[in-house]
């Protein structure tokens, strides 16, 4: 029923173009005929939704071809008189009937309802297409690596009316953008790479077809890594017409620079005559290194080595070396030449130094290509200007002449030394042992050679409660008088002069380890600190009794305690080093606990993990120079400045962490400066790593005068640092640079490899005497005359 349903179309005459899809903006300016629309208009008296269909004479309608786009597919439903609009654009020539003008048929129904069907007749032309084919590639740009294979596929249009065969050939080509190909590594693939550079397509009339060119890149130096220009061309046998279309193959970095040294370890005098009258030895030791290319991409070879490693060994590095895929430097070595001093006395010196290649290219995606070992260990020999056989000579006169020096046995520790101090103004030695003994050692001179030495008191303090001496301290006022903390929780006083015990403070828990003791500067108070995290207050009365009087509550085990009382700014402040590496600040006179946890510089990676194993293993405080400093596990040293701590305390700008916690009365603040929650960089004076291995320092300590800081540790070293005014102001490398090894000097050197447990330093006269407490069980006492510098 016509009357029922109106249909209304933009164009009954239509034109198309026949085009492949490669460019689609091309295909509808060609083609600006090939669209129309329909409008359908609903005059029944019903809700119905139409469709349209367009069928074609010589088309057979199962045959699935796609030749034209309908938008929508179904309409909508549409009440009486609505209108719906279909949009129908022609994409392909139904039949391959070019030059001629075949007949359509518009059906527009309804699946409501089978009355409501119209058709109508369109025309449409069918033009020549202006190409009798065309090729087509999916992918333009392909990347891979050596020893890939790269499938380049290839579609095919026929455009005529004819059936055709299309010969496709792969050529390759230097004219792709920003490729400059250059006589040392032409832009060009080799024809073993591929399976066939040619290729015959059939194809049928208006029909297209797929294939492929399959590319095997060697894995090897000769697939030079660089972008690979190609183009594909076509032409038919029933055509003269050729077009062509380009791509690009890139070969990404791929491969190793391997090296080697014949010769890794070398020695000082060298094997090798200066020359063939010469009878003496080279001081030189010369390591050739031999480099191969083995990658597809030129190598500039530079050679790394850590600072320290280079300069203790006194090398000097060859020039770099560029090297072209696959070749080598056979003729021409890479050289280290090692001119290190010889030293007069002692053993063969054995030193090691690494070596890391650094690979460069004018690629910048060269990182995948790398050196291969990535490291290589290296070591030098050095030998003594004087033989061993002569040394042991010397050694053993020597040792004849102490013993006349020390007619007397000098007592020793049976356990490791855990606490010494200088006391009696820097004459006398006290030390603490895991033998469950206190001794006294007396500081001798030998005017002879200039030295200083120790003889020890032949009976020993007693511990009484047999507790192993974990801590000793002397009390500033009474340099007589000294306290010591036990493991099994114990405090003991002692008069040093007449070996006479003095009123012990009460155990409060059995086994609370003693890790701090501090004495306050006027000897009023005494601060120990304890493996249970609790720091206990005693008042020292003048009649000799020791009174508890208050205590703090920091939850970790505390590691150091000290005193710091600022004659100039307040508060008075106990200072405690605890696990995790967490200093706290206990104002005992206002009743509050000020937290604090610092960082490691940003610039050291990677950043040491903090865990329960870390302490803050050593406090020591110069109030005459406000600074406070720390020592940790990780072989940090910290400088803190005093009067800025002191300062953010006053500022009240603080993070409350939790109020009077059981009998512990403190509240517990978490330090802010600022706006910024510490750790911050201002509060840092100073800061450095006193070894390369982060082995822990274990003990630090500033003289009376608060100008020299002596540290030892885990290293075995006993290093003496700058003065506290050059530490203000250097930088961590100089400080290490400046710095003195104590230990080095010490003669003889019997406990070089020993762990330093504890130190302390005092000035005397024109000497800084150094003393150190070990786990070889030795108390060692050091003697630097002052410099110039230091003054």
């Amino acid at each position: 029923m016509a009357e029922l349903v109106k249909v209304e179309v933009s164009q009954k005459y239509l034109r198309f173009v026949p085009q492949d899809d490669d460019d689609v903006s091309e295909l509808d300016d060609v083609n600006p005929d090939r669209e129309f629309n329909v409008f359908v208009t609903n005059n029944s008296k019903q809700f119905v939704s139409f469709q349209v269909e367009l069928l074609a004479v010589g088309l057979d309608v199962d045959s699935g071809l796609r030749w034209y786009r309908l938008e929508p597919q179904v309409g909508a439903k549409k009440p009486p008189g609505q209108i719906t609009k279909f949009t129908v654009k022609i994409v392909k020539a139904p039949i391959p009937a070019y030059g001629t003008t075949i007949d359509l048929t518009l059906k527009v129904f309804s699946v409501e309802s089978e009355q409501l069907s119209v058709e109508q007749k369109l025309k449409l032309e069918i033009s020549k297409p202006p190409q009798p084919y065309k090729i087509y590639l999916p992918i333009k740009e392909f990347k891979a690596t050596p020893g890939d294979a790269i499938e380049i596929p290839v579609l095919v249009y026929n455009l005529s009316p004819k059936y055709t065969n299309i010969r496709l050939a792969f050529v390759e080509s230097g004219e792709a953008e920003n490729i400059t190909p250059s006589s040392d590594t032409p832009i060009r693939f080799h024809p073993s790479w591929f399976d066939g550079v040619e290729q015959i397509v059939p194809v049928n009339a208006g029909g297209s077809a797929e294939t492929s060119f399959r590319c095997q890149i060697p894995a090897s130096a000769a697939a030079f890594s660089q972008p690979y220009p190609f183009r594909i061309e076509a032409q038919s046998d029933t055509s003269s017409y050729v077009t062509l279309k380009k791509g690009t193959l890139e070969i990404l970095p791929w491969g190793v620079v391997e090296w080697s040294c014949p010769t890794p370890q070398q020695t000082i005098p060298s094997h090798q005559r200066r020359n063939k009258r010469a009878k003496k030895y080279v001081n030189a030791a010369i390591y050739e290194l031999q480099f191969e290319n083995r990658s597809n991409l030129p190598q500039h070879i530079q050679l790394q080595i850590p600072p320290l490693e280079q300069k203790q060994c006194r090398l000097k590095i060859s020039d770099p070396i560029t090297l072209q895929p696959g070749e080598s430097n056979e003729i021409k070595p890479v050289t280290l030449t090692a001119h290190r001093q010889r030293p007069l006395l002692g053993l063969n010196r054995r030193l090691l130094f690494h070596v890391y290649p650094k690979l460069g290219s004018n690629s910048n995606a060269s990182d995948s290509i790398y050196p291969d070992p990535n490291v290589q260990a290296f070591e030098l020999i050095v030998k003594p200007s004087v033989p061993l056989l002569l040394q042991l000579v010397i050694a053993f006169l020597l040792a004849i002449f102490l013993g006349l020096m020390l007619l007397l046995h000098s007592p020793s520790h049976r356990q490791p030394v855990n606490s010494v101090r200088l006391i009696e103004n820097g004459n006398t030695v006290i030390s603490g042992s895991g033998d469950r003994t206190i001794r006294r050692w007396q500081v001798s001179e030998m005017p002879l050679l200039k030295t200083v030495y120790l003889k020890g008191d032949r009976s020993p303090f007693t511990t009484e409660a047999g507790g192993a001496v974990r801590i000793v301290r002397q009390q500033p006022q009474r340099d007589g008088r000294i306290a010591a903390g036990l493991a099994n929780g114990d405090l003991k006083l002692w008069n040093v002069a007449q070996k006479q015990a003095q009123p012990n403070p009460k155990t409060l828990q059995p086994n609370d380890r003693v890790f701090g003791l501090d004495f306050s500067e006027d000897s009023g108070y005494l601060y120990s600190g304890h493996s249970s995290g609790f720091v206990r207050q005693w008042q020292l009365e003048p009649n000799g009794e020791t009174t508890r009087k208050n205590s703090a509550y920091v939850k970790f085990p505390v590691s150091a305690v000290a005193v710091s009382q600022s004659q100039s700014s307040l508060p008075n402040l106990v200072v405690i080093g605890e696990r995790y590496n967490k200093l706290s600040f206990w104002d005992w006179q206002n009743h509050n606990l000020y937290e604090l946890q610092y960082k490691y510089p940003e610039q050291l990676q990677p950043q040491p993990i903090v865990g329960q194993q870390d302490y803050i293993e050593s406090l020591a405080i110069a109030d005459q120079q406000n600074l406070l400093v720390t020592a940790d596990t990780n072989g940090f040293i910290t400088l803190w400045d005093l009067n800025k701590i002191r300062s953010c305390i006053s500022d009240g700008k603080l993070v409350k962490i939790r109020d009077v916690l059981g009998d512990e009365p403190n509240v517990v603040y978490k330090l802010r400066c600022s706006t910024t929650e510490l750790p911050a960089t201002e509060l840092i004076v100073n800061q450095w790593q006193s070894n390369d291995r982060r082995q822990a320092v274990r003990a630090v300590a500033f003289d009376q005068t608060g100008e020299y800081l002596a540290s030892g540790g885990d290293d075995g070293r006993v290093m003496l640092w700058p003065p506290v005014s050059q530490l203000r102001s250097l930088s961590p490398e100089r400080i290490k640079e400046e710095a003195r090894n104590l230990d080095r000097w010490h003669l003889p050197n019997l406990r070089s490899s020993a762990k330093i447990n504890s130190i302390d330093v005092q000035v005397v006269n024109n000497q800084i005497r150094v003393v150190t407490g070990d786990d070889q069980h030795h108390v060692s006492l050091f003697s630097v005359r002052k410099t110039n510098a230091d003054n």
